[in-house]
């Protein structure tokens, strides 16, 4: 494990906040940042 929260950051401004899970598992964080195809593995 890499981190305990992550952050997203869009035009200077906290967008999400969280574990890398639920980062990793939000519907608008796939779609805006990660990929529609990104899985946690």
């Amino acid at each position: 494990q890499v981190t305990d929260r992550a952050y997203i950051i869009n035009n200077g401004s906290i967008f999400r906040s969280g574990t890398p899970r639920e980062l990793g598992n939000d519907i608008e964080v796939k779609r805006v940042y990660l990929g529609e195809h990104f899985s946690l593995n």
